[in-house]
């Protein structure tokens, strides 16, 4: 075993020089040292690569669709100016609408794109530039509450917009000056983005008439994007924690992050010994089906790029990986490529058993035409001296403004060589008001045998079609923001051709402009018996009313009550949730279900999650997480408190850490009370 971890590592470390032809991600924004001329037209190499920032759009035309209306956002920057370019598409361009020629002129009747900016130094105004395809100015500040503006505030800043065969584009170079930044220093902004498509009124969304289309008072902690005088190229971040644990022996660990920026599109991250102890643990939940629920990674080191590994059949599940020993991983973007490659050498699985193990994956995701994508992943698991895994293809084809086609095949191989295939195909139509989507997968009846060591497949033995229907049939009509229809109807055979499943679904839901929504929603399910899950036919049912507010921020309530039967007992179950942000300092998270089976059942639930944030300081902050979970096989009451001082700057971090009954995702604790200090440097 020792000889293998060092045949493992130096194998890493002599392949660190091949990583260093690669580029990396680091921040949405490109440094550049190039001429911007600001004539509207993003030709310049520069803004081909810049990565995509659209997803610090604060508003898109139709949130979720695949929307025509789409626009791409670029970041630039250099010593002394921040450029912004914005690619605006629009099946219509003979519909885009610019009569205003003037400066400081109200743009919001034309078709228009916004920045707001947080200045670090100035807490009370953000900053705000807007324009139309004619590239005229407009600027001022403005406060929290979107109610007071300066709006002869004038910055110096330059526009141009131009038409386009795709709709239209505009860039923008604002002079760093204008914030009191020092060019010289490393420079932290909050951006958030937003465009106005002048023929569509679920675009223009602002309350007051002095809120250039932002809006300020609810959005809470925009995103911030780091801005630096010099890339550094390579972070050491070494860490050391004692720990001590009741009724057991206390021991000290140490461990080791190296993140490399070989540039500012491509990145790579070799661990060794990283601190998985330390990682907030997973939320309980009720569990109303006979399957295992997905839970999300919250672990950094495999959770940065855990994005491009979604896929509807899921070859990789990070969580399927205990603690590791060390590994190394690249992501990037190059070209219309996106990219990642991992390999890690994992520790003995204290839950499964399983002994140290090597995991692999690789993907790759090649866009193609404007929504258009093509990938590949292959994932594998080396244990004593057997490999199990998977290999696939998946594709997108945006085929005309409103038709899609979406596709995957994937072989498995291991323990199982036959029946380990699978695929599927889903063509969906979507246009502003309409969604429909019919796919059929294939499952072989060994493939999830075979993938579950590394990936995801809940239910294998499928020949499955699956239908959705939604519909938005109201919109800013009264006091009704949006209302909705959805349906759903899947139906499922085994290999042999018998039924094994249908699920009928329906809701409807309501946002009103007060920020209330209702929802509700019905549930028919039949799961047939096989001996194994399922003792005898069952018929599932469930009714959900559901009453949210201002479901869309961080600061929300819900509250719902369902009742049904699941598996032979008939149920009542309350849910609510709240996340309410007190301060900038303080922000409180609270999650709550509980479920009553009528009768004798040893199923009734309770689950309850509550988490604090509180930062006493710049320098000086905790988080208290506390959940209960009743279940009588699973029994647990897990409490964690961290409590996190920086000593020195810039990155000198000391921890205290606290857990008692923590463990596995609905698995009753076996382990006692432990206690962590723990000390961390960024070199």
């Amino acid at each position: 075993m020792k000889r293998s971890r060092i045949v493992f590592f130096a194998l890493f470390l002599f392949t660190l020089p091949v990583f260093g032809q690669l580029e990396f991600i680091t921040s949405l924004a490109l440094k550049i040292s190039e001429p911007i001329e600001i004539d509207g037209n993003l030709s310049e190499s520069a803004w081909g690569r810049a990565l995509d920032a659209s997803e610090l759009l604060q508003f898109k035309t139709e949130e979720g669709s695949r929307d025509p209306l789409n626009t791409v956002v670029k970041i630039l920057y250099d010593n002394n100016f921040i450029y912004f370019g914005f690619q605006c598409f629009d099946p219509e361009p003979d519909q885009i609408v610019a009569r205003i020629t003037e400066k400081d002129r109200d743009l919001r009747n034309d078709d228009s794109v916004y920045v707001l900016m947080e200045v670090k130094e100035d807490k009370e105004h953000f900053y705000y530039l807007g324009t139309n395809p004619n590239g005229v100015l407009l600027d001022g500040r403005i406060t929290m509450d979107g109610q007071r503006a300066d709006v002869g505030w004038d910055g110096v800043w330059r526009t141009a917009g131009m038409r386009t065969d795709y709709g239209w584009s505009v860039e923008m170079a604002a002079d760093l000056s204008m914030f009191n930044y020092d060019p010289k220093e490393n420079i932290s902004m909050g951006l958030s983005f937003s465009r106005i498509v002048a023929r569509s009124p679920q675009s223009i969304f602002w309350e007051g008439p002095l809120d250039p289309a932002f809006k300020i008072s609810l959005l809470g902690e925009i995103d911030e994007i780091d801005f630096l005088k010099e890339i550094k190229r390579l972070k050491i971040t070494p860490h050391v924690f004692a720990a001590a644990e009741t009724e057991a022996d206390s021991w000290i660990e140490w461990g080791l992050d190296m993140p490399w920026a070989l540039s500012q599109t491509v990145s790579a991250h070799l661990a060794l010994n990283p601190d998985f102890a330390t990682v907030e643990p997973d939320e309980e939940r009720i569990n109303l089906t006979r399957f295992e629920l997905f839970l999300p990674e919250k672990r950094d080191y495999f959770g940065g790029s855990s994005a491009i590994y979604d896929q509807p059949i899921r070859l990789f599940y990070s969580k399927r990986i205990p603690d590791i020993y060390g590994g190394i991983n690249i992501n990037g973007r190059s070209r219309g490529l996106e990219f990642s490659a991992m390999n890690v050498y994992a520790r003995e699985d204290d839950y499964t058993g399983d002994d140290p193990a090597n995991f692999s994956v690789l993907r790759l995701r090649k866009k193609m035409m404007k929504s258009s994508f093509v990938g590949i992943l292959a994932a594998n698991r080396l244990i004593n001296g057997e490999n199990t895994g998977t290999a696939g293809i998946d594709t997108s084809f945006q085929l005309t403004r409103n038709l899609s086609l979406a596709g995957q095949f994937a072989a498995s191989y291991g323990e199982h060589s036959r029946e380990n295939l699978a695929f599927f195909l889903r063509p969906s139509y979507d246009s502003d008001n309409l969604h429909f989507h019919l796919g059929y997968f294939h499952l072989g009846e060994n493939f999830g045998d075979n993938v579950n060591t590394i990936g995801f497949i809940p239910d294998d033995n499928r020949r499955e079609i699956d239908s959705g229907l939604g519909i938005t049939f109201l919109r800013n009509k009264g006091s009704i923001s949006k209302a909705s229809y959805l349906s759903n109807y899947n139906v499922y055979w085994g290999m042999d051709g018998i039924r094994r499943s249908w699920q009928i679904d329906q809701g409807i839901s309501f946002d009103f402009k007060n920020k209330f929504s209702i929802q509700a929603h019905h549930t028919e399910e039949f799961k047939a018996w096989d001996g194994v899950l399922f003792e005898e036919d069952f018929r599932n049912n469930l009714t959900k009313l559901m009453v949210g507010f201002n479901m869309q921020e961080y600061d929300f309530a819900s509250f719902a009550y369902s009742r049904g039967r699941n598996f032979g007992w008939k149920f009542d179950m309350l849910e609510v949730g709240k996340n309410l942000r007190f301060s900038k300092n303080v922000a409180v998270e609270f999650d709550m279900a509980r479920i009553f089976f009528y009768g004798t059942s040893p199923r009734n639930q309770f689950v309850m999650m509550l988490k604090g944030y509180f930062n006493f300081s710049e320098d000086f902050y905790s988080k208290v997480l506390y959940q209960i979970n009743n279940l009588t096989d699973v029994e647990k009451s897990n409490l964690e408190f961290i409590l996190t001082y920086r000593i020195f700057r810039p990155a000198a971090f000391v921890h205290f850490i606290y857990q008692t009954g923590r463990s596995r995702f609905n698995v009753r604790p076996t382990e006692g009370s432990k206690v962590f200090l723990k000390f961390n440097y960024t070199f």
